[in-house]
């Protein structure tokens, strides 16, 4: 049996953002996390790991330090809030000479945010009205070698509900069904070649979906969840003194958010949008 606690606290004042209108006051963030574990349950219940995790962020971003401050009515900050805690638990079973990892996710996040006036305090508006996403999964892993050939299959189900305390925005849900395929074959000692195949998903967050400024709705109420479809290959040489990969990558993205600031045809409101997209490359390490 094995307990593991951790505490994670962080502390940033006047962080400053060239590329964007405002900066951070302050950046202040606490990660809790608990674990618990049993292992060598029997031969083929291997291991029985259960987390319990939390983290809650505060991030006011201010006009303070920009032209706009010399007019106190015009200095403005917008306070954000985070918090998101979880559970995971995952069993570890041996059937067959297949490793098998099956388990269940659950997560809960609120974020929100408003703008008020940094020299008098005065509540000027929402910028984000309060948002709860919660999303439960079960998913399964499984790795088995024949002989030079080692593969790993991985299988996730999400079912996501994002609601908004604003009754002008619509309930969203989301599901999605995830899978991957991995395969390495080891042509002798030191050569090998894999291939992996896969789909995941994930949903808009709050920002994309509600953020406001000026009265306007800078998100997207109606986007999709991005769908990505990713082929990899590549090719391993490793020896006591020396290692080198290469490997190439093709990604399909189906429904990819993309902030339009420019040129949106919609004018200063619904900047958030899906459009598809493929991203490929090359990745060389030695």
């Amino acid at each position: 049996h094995e307990i593991r606690l951790g505490y994670t606290a962080n502390r940033s004042d006047n962080v400053l953002y060239p590329n964007t209108p405002m900066d951070a006051i302050k950046d202040d963030s606490d990660i809790y996390n608990i674990e618990y574990k049993i292992t060598n349950i029997s031969d083929t219940y291997k291991n029985l790991n259960m987390q319990y995790y939390k983290s809650t962020v505060v991030h006011p971003m201010s006009t303070q330090y920009r032209n706009s401050s010399s007019n106190p009515m015009m200095d403005t900050t917008n306070d954000m809030d985070s918090q998101m805690q979880g559970i995971k638990i995952i069993n570890t079973l041996d059937i067959a000479g297949i490793a098998m990892d099956i388990g269940l996710d659950g997560s809960e996040r609120k974020w929100s945010g408003e703008y008020y006036n940094t020299t008098t305090g005065a509540f000027k508006a929402t910028s984000i009205d309060e948002t709860t996403t919660e999303n439960m999964a079960v998913f399964a892993k499984m790795k088995k070698s024949f002989g030079s050939l080692d593969m790993k299959l991985g299988m996730r189900y999400d079912t996501t509900d994002i609601t908004n305390v604003n009754i002008a925005f619509a309930d969203k849900d989301f599901n999605a069904f995830n899978v991957n395929l991995f395969t390495n074959l080891n042509i002798d000692k030191a050569n090998s070649v894999f291939f992996g195949v896969g789909k995941a998903s994930r949903v808009p967050d709050a920002r994309e979906l509600y953020f406001k400024k000026s009265g306007n709705v800078i998100g997207t109420p109606t986007l999709d969840q991005t769908k990505n479809t990713q082929v990899d290959l590549g090719y391993k040489v490793q020896s006591e003194n020396f290692e080198f990969k290469i490997k190439a990558f093709y990604s399909m993205l189906s429904d990819y958010i993309y902030y339009q600031s420019a040129n949106n045809p919609t004018g200063a409101s619904n900047k958030f949008k899906n459009i598809d997209a493929t991203i490929y490359g090359t990745e060389v390490t030695s």
